[in-house]
C-alpha cells in the first residue's frame, strides 16, 4: 500500500496547504469575488439599494464568511478587503476615490477583519462548554 503525499488538503471546500498558509484559498475566493463583482455591476442599474444589500449578504457576504476563522488572520487577506471596498463602492454607484469607512456604517456592513473578531467571539461563546475554568486562588 502506497501513501500519497499532497501540496494540499481540501476539507469543507476549504484548500488548506500542507505549510497550513492559505494563499491558494485566498486566490479561490478572490476568483469567486471578483465573479460577485462582475454580477453585481451588471444588476445594479435594475435594482434598488435594498436589493443589493440583500444580494451582497447572500452572495459575496457567504464567500467571505465561509473559513473566515481559519484565512482570516493571514496577511492576504487585504486583497480581500480590496474587493469588498470594490463591492460596496459598486453598490452604492461611488467612484474608486471615495473612502468606504462611511460606506461601511451607511450599509451597516462589517469589514473582513471585524468580521473575523466576530466569528472567533462566537466561536468561543458556542464552543464555552469545551473549555474548563481556570481560578488560582492565593
Amino acid at each position: 500500500m502506497h501513501v500519497l503525499c499532497t501540496v494540499t488538503t481540501e476539507h469543507l471546500n476549504i484548500i488548506y496547504p500542507r505549510n497550513m498558509v492559505c494563499l491558494r484559498y485566498i486566490e479561490y475566493i478572490i476568483l469567486k469575488l471578483s465573479s460577485a463583482c462582475y454580477t453585481m455591476s451588471g444588476i445594479k442599474p435594475f435594482m434598488s439599494l435594498n436589493a443589493l444589500k440583500t444580494i451582497y449578504y447572500s452572495y459575496f457576504d457567504t464567500i467571505i464568511s465561509y473559513g473566515l476563522p481559519f484565512w482570516g488572520n493571514q496577511l492576504h487577506r487585504l486583497k480581500i478587503f480590496r474587493m469588498q471596498k470594490r463591492i460596496i463602492r459598486i453598490t452604492t454607484g461611488c467612484n474608486s476615490m471615495v473612502s468606504c469607512r462611511n460606506l461601511f456604517r451607511r450599509l451597516e456592513i462589517l469589514p473582513p477583519v471585524s468580521q473575523y473578531i466576530l466569528s472567533l467571539m462566537l466561536f468561543v461563546v458556542t464552543t464555552k462548554s469545551f473549555y474548563f475554568e481556570f481560578r488560582v486562588s492565593y
